[in-house]
Formats: C-alpha cells, structure tokens, sequence
C-alpha cells in the first residue's frame, strides 16, 4: 500500500503476511513458487540441514492460489529433502525426490485428485533429468543424459524419443 506523506514523496508500507520475521525468514527460505495462468503453486520444501548429505522425507506444506478470484487449496505433499521441482500446469506438479546418491524417483502430483498420480524410480543407468515440462493430455517432456529428448506419458511409458543436435539441451 502507497501513503502520500504530507509535503513529501509517496512511502511504501509492506504487507505483514506474517506473524514475525522469524516466521517470514522461515517461510521464504523454504519457499518455492510456480506459476501457470491464473494459478499460482507454492511448495514449502523440506530444505536440508547444512552438512547433511542424509535425504529425508515429509509431508510439505503447499498452496495452490486461483489469482482471479482469490481462492486457495491448501494441503501437503510428501517430499524428500533434496526433491527437484521442474514444472507445474495449474492441475499438475513434477519433480524428482533424491532418495540417495543412487537411489531416486520422478513424481507426478494432480492437484485435482490431491494424489500422486506417478512414482517412477529411475535407475542410475537411466541419466541426469536436466529438464521437464508438463504437456497437454497427460504427457510430459523430459530431457536426459543432456541430449536425449522425450515424450512419457503419466505411466511413465515412452512415446515418442529423440536426440537434440547439440552437446546439450
């Protein structure tokens, strides 16, 4: 909110959202927010602890945010410490949770029927997942071992698979 104080320059006051600066140090550090159209996504990640290479999981706050009428889902979504979010489509949410050093697996959240709806462990034959996004009709894109570029569907199956020209995508 903008106050004109009197014979000076407008001054801007903030939003108190929350309750101390402690609560909003804690909240923001943690927070990782996407969005998609009128829908605004904010996770609350299990952070790990400095010099922790120990992944963890648990249930993490989110928001789910319709910017044009101003309503709000609220729920949780287990995630380990070291999860990877990638995309969010307004009804979707992927990621990939680290488990170990070896030991991983690309999740796929819907929001509509407030499940995962996709838990594919992937093996470390499989490659590095640099990139991800959320296609139409339950698909989505990925990118792996920096060139190898595909279409899965939301069972994990391949449908279509390409190389990129490049070193890298």
């Amino acid at each position: 909110m903008y106050t004109k104080p009197e014979g000076g320059l407008p001054k801007f006051e903030p939003n108190q959202n929350y309750e101390s600066e402690n609560e909003h140090s804690k909240k923001c550090e943690n927070c990782y927010t996407l969005l998609s159209d009128i829908y605004l996504l904010r996770v609350y990640l299990n952070l790990p602890t400095e010099n922790t290479m120990e992944a963890t999981t648990m249930n993490c706050d989110y928001i789910v945010k319709n910017l044009t009428n101003n309503e709000s889902d609220n729920g949780q979504i287990e995630l380990s410490s070291y999860a990877v979010p990638f995309d969010y489509d307004g009804k979707r949410f992927i990621w990939v949770d680290f488990y170990s050093i070896k030991e991983r697996a690309l999740c796929l959240y819907n929001f509509v029927a407030k499940k995962i709806t996709l838990k594919e462990t992937i093996n470390e034959n499989f490659g590095n997942i640099s990139h991800m996004k959320l296609l139409p009709n339950g698909k989505f894109f990925l990118v792996r071992n920096y060139n190898i570029c595909e279409v899965r569907n939301e069972k994990f199956a391949l449908e279509k698979d390409f190389g990129h020209i490049g070193k890298e995508v």
